[in-house]
């Protein structure tokens, strides 16, 4: 089976099943906005409350973020998972997964991080947030925590052989996205996220509200493709990490499908 044929098989049937699991579970749009707002309110805040006590008081603000971020990724992804696997989406059970991934999650976002850090201390290199967002598109880090149930460097481990498996299945489309986001979410702050935050203040609104709203606004726009992403990785990464090309090949052969 040629690579070309192996491309259109895998997309048409996973870009079908997003299609559908995004119209008829449209509802994980507001949810991943309400995440998001919690997250980003929760943090200017504590930004705002512990600022003012020098590292000690960022050092809390900073921590605090950051156990709020995981608690929030890992209800998310909870649901997340529902959907992947024909499961209904239980808005009863908001917040009641919100420690299932937490370890995992924090795993996730700290080591990266610390490399980041490690590189500019040692190198003095400033990486861009973007670059560490694209490094969660291409890498399968969300799939790996909430279909495979993997934990601490386990997810680095089993991410690395999946995607030096996967590679040309999984990192063009997901760079692709990548894109897509980015152009989104620049257009969407410069045409009216940013201008409308900036009338507020200058109407007197307070700084920390403004930002607040800044930030929910953003997240607005960007959740709306950002589900639709997501789903897609989920139900791709659930196809390839069951499957090699060999194998989808024999399957085609045997059933022609």
């Amino acid at each position: 089976m040629s690579l070309g044929k192996d491309f259109t098989a895998i997309y048409s049937v996973v870009f079908k099943k997003t299609f559908k699991s995004y119209m008829r579970y449209i509802l994980l749009v507001p949810l991943l906005i309400m995440y998001a707002a919690i997250y980003e309110t929760s943090s200017i805040l504590l930004s705002t409350i512990f600022g003012g006590l020098g590292r000690a008081g960022g050092l809390i603000a900073g921590l605090s973020s950051w156990f709020i971020l995981a608690m929030v990724i890992s209800d998310f992804l909870a649901h997340l998972n529902r959907i992947i696997y024909n499961r209904k989406l239980d808005l009863k059970a908001i917040g009641a997964h919100r420690m299932s991934h937490f370890s995992a999650v924090l795993s996730a976002t700290a080591i990266p991080n610390i490399i980041i850090y490690v590189l500019y201390m040692l190198l003095r290199i400033q990486i861009h947030p973007y670059i560490l967002m694209l490094f969660y598109l291409l890498y399968a880090v969300p799939e790996i925590i909430h279909q495979k149930d993997k934990d601490r460097m386990d997810i680095f481990i089993y991410g690395h052989d999946f995607i030096k498996e996967n590679w040309h299945l999984w990192g063009l489309i997901n760079l692709v996205f990548g894109l897509l986001l980015f152009t989104i979410d620049m257009a969407a702050m410069k045409a009216i996220v940013s201008p409308y935050a900036s009338a507020l203040y200058a109407n007197g609104m307070n700084l920390v509200l403004a930002r607040i709203l800044f930030s929910i606004g953003r997240w607005t726009f960007l959740s709306i493709p950002l589900t639709f992403v997501l789903i897609f990785r989920g139900y791709l990464f659930k196809i390839l990490s069951v499957s090699s090309r060999r194998k989808r090949e024999y399957m085609r052969n045997i059933y022609g499908e």
